[in-house]
């Protein structure tokens, strides 16, 4: 390898790329507002049945926090403690964006883009993927409500989901 760090006052050669001429913008209508409650989506499982009917329904009504433990990782959450039926310890098995692990401390983590891939606490729902990305806008302080879907309403949201970014690029307007 060679070569140096690089140091204050180094320049470095590239080529030359012309002006883009024309810019484009994004309709007003398609804009996503973010505010400081988010509803997200989920389908309950992998392991809700380790969680007793009480702690299901506190999942599903309450609102929770987003705390300052929030990164591409995950949200550790804040609200009500989520209940357990015994243990909320599992053999570790995959995880992925979206899941929703509860440690048994009660507060919900919710795993985002950059989720490690395994883990070992009982995953009460996952949410479903046409919302995380609504979800990596939530910052903390942020409030989240997780509402219950089917299986086929979370492909047809997806469906839905894809159709729309098909189609952004001809929703661009040139600006004159």
């Amino acid at each position: 390898m060679n070569g140096r760090p690089l140091r204050k006052g180094d320049m470095i050669e590239c080529f030359d790329a012309p002006r883009l001429e024309i810019e484009y913008s994004v309709p007003e209508g398609i804009l996503p507002q973010f505010k400081n409650e988010v509803e997200a989506h989920v389908i309950l499982g992998p392991q809700a049945e380790m969680f007793t009917e009480s702690g299901i329904r506190t999942f599903l009504s309450g609102s929770f926090k987003v705390t300052s433990e929030a990164d591409r990782m995950g949200y550790r959450l804040d609200g009500p403690l989520i209940e357990h039926r015994a243990s909320a310890d599992i053999v570790s098995d995959a995880l992925l964006p979206g899941a929703v692990q509860v440690p048994k401390n009660g507060r919900p983590i919710l795993l985002m883009r950059d989720a490690q891939t395994t883990g070992g606490y009982a995953k009460i729902a996952v949410v479903i993927s046409s919302d995380l990305s609504v979800l990596g806008q939530a910052k903390p302080g942020c409030s989240i409500r997780f509402s219950k879907v089917s299986l086929s309403e979370a492909q047809e949201r997806l469906r839905k989901f894809l159709k729309l970014l098909k189609s952004l690029s001809g929703m661009l307007v040139k600006d004159q």
